[in-house]
This record gives structure tokens, C-alpha cells and sequence, in this order.
């Protein structure tokens, strides 16, 4: 592994963890606000549909949450023992994925840019670690 591939690898992880916690504070902070009505919009939704928005807020946010930080558990160590994180990138690749999505419907344009540039960098980690170690 080279310096260069320690070093992106050393970037995306944590441009990964910021972005998991920014998915934390969206999903369990300001969804569940906005969806019962306490916003910049002051828009009210029903209560059966602002619980069901709010509860799947929180499910895709805790799945989103836990994959990445297992992914940036490993890819940390990828960066320390000098080992393939192939598995890692792959899953943080996928959650990137659906948050590039997901930003793209709710026209979120800062999301969108921030997240395509994660994932960038998650697939040239994961291009240099098949070249590395033919993963």
C-alpha cells in the first residue's frame, strides 16, 4: 500500500465519519422536527404521517449510521495495518449511494455535491485496493 492510497484512504474515513454524523443529526434531530411541524417551513403534516415519516427517518438513518461506522472502523484499520478494506468501501460505497439518491429527490444541492464527492473518493480508495491487493 502505498503513502498516497494511506493517505486517500486516511481522507475518505473521515470525510465518511462527518458525513455519519451529519446523517445522525439529520435523521434523529432535524427530520423528526420537521416532520412534526417545527421548521423554517411551519408545514404540518397529519400525525399518523409525520410518526410513520419520523420512524423511517430514524430506521434508514440507524442502518445508514451503523454500516458507516463499521465501514470506518475498518477502513481506519486498513489505514494502520496496511490491509485491504475492500469490504468496507464496498459498504460505505452502497450507503453513499443511497445518500446521493436521496439527496437528488429532495433537491438538496449541497448534500448532493458533498455526497458525489465522497463517493469519488470511496471508489478510487476501492480502485487502488483491487490494483494493491487484487480484491
Amino acid at each position: 500500500m502505498t503513502s498516497g492510497h494511506r493517505g486517500l484512504l486516511g481522507l475518505t474515513t473521515f470525510l465518511v465519519a462527518g458525513q455519519t454524523l451529519m446523517i445522525g443529526l439529520y435523521c434523529f434531530l432535524f427530520a423528526p422536527m420537521f416532520f412534526h411541524g417545527i421548521g423554517p417551513e411551519e408545514e404540518h403534516i397529519n400525525s399518523t404521517g409525520a410518526t410513520v415519516r419520523t420512524v423511517a427517518a430514524m430506521l434508514l438513518g440507524g442502518l445508514a449510521v451503523a454500516t458507516n461506522v463499521w465501514s470506518c472502523r475498518g477502513m481506519a484499520r486498513a489505514v494502520r495495518d496496511r490491509i485491504s478494506a475492500a469490504r468496507r468501501l464496498t459498504a460505505a460505497g452502497t450507503v453513499q449511494a443511497a445518500v446521493v439518491a436521496g439527496a437528488i429527490r429532495f433537491d438538496w444541492l449541497l448534500a448532493v455535491v458533498v455526497s458525489v464527492a465522497v463517493l469519488l473518493s470511496l471508489l478510487a480508495c476501492r480502485a487502488l485496493d483491487r490494483r494493491t491487493f487484487g480484491t
